[in-house]
């Protein structure tokens, strides 16, 4: 499959939305969003290589104020006189040393309120026509893993052991992806990409 197929996909097709938030958040909530919720972007950088599509996700350093040590997007809070698509870009810039005019943004998948911070992040899917030149921040970012749209397929839920306080461990809804754990906000909005990809292949 091509990335430019593939492109022209999800530039149209019908988000799976809130239900797939919900298939793996781990409490009961209904998703509604504050009106002082602190706008932010994270991004789904697609790139091709060997025929085969990819995309990175980044494991936060033990610096980072919210979210500490946890699989993610690349992405944070919105600045002022900035889009959700520039936030997007300029956060990739910062966390993974991709350039501004080597990304192209896609469309924004279904917003999700994150309360243990207080954000709305808004997913942006992006892509690149180059094999990216990952550097990242070792303030903000310890890795960078990359994962294979194909593996993104038959990622399945499970249970992991996550803390949430210093005090309080939960069995979380998970997908475990090279030896780490990825959920709450991430697992949400990968399943939701994994949805809309799952309806593009079975087409």
């Amino acid at each position: 499959m091509l990335l430019s197929e593939l492109i022209h996909y999800l530039s149209s097709c019908a988000l799976p939305g809130i239900s797939a938030h919900k298939a793996m958040s781990f409490t009961n909530r209904n998703f509604e969003k504050p009106s002082n919720a602190i706008p932010s972007a994270v991004s789904i950088l697609l790139f091709e290589e060997n025929h085969s599509i990819y995309f990175p996700l980044i494991k936060r350093s033990n610096n980072s104020v919210h979210h500490k040590n946890q699989i993610a997007l690349p992405g944070g809070r919105l600045e002022s006189n900035e889009t959700i698509i520039q936030c997007a870009i300029r956060e990739m810039y910062e966390e993974i040393g991709i350039p501004a005019h080597q990304i192209f943004p896609v469309r924004t998948l279904t917003e999700l309120y994150i309360p243990v911070s207080n954000h709305l992040v808004y997913p942006i899917i992006t892509y690149t026509t180059t094999v990216p030149n990952f550097i990242f921040s070792n303030q903000e970012v310890d890795k960078i893993i990359i994962c294979g749209i194909n593996d993104l397929l038959h990622f399945t839920k499970q249970y992991s052991k996550v803390k949430l306080t210093a005090d309080i461990t939960i069995n979380a809804p998970s997908f475990v992806f090279k030896d780490e754990v990825i959920w709450g906000a991430t697992a949400l909005i990968l399943n939701e990409f994994k949805e809309i990809l799952m309806k593009y292949y079975s087409a």
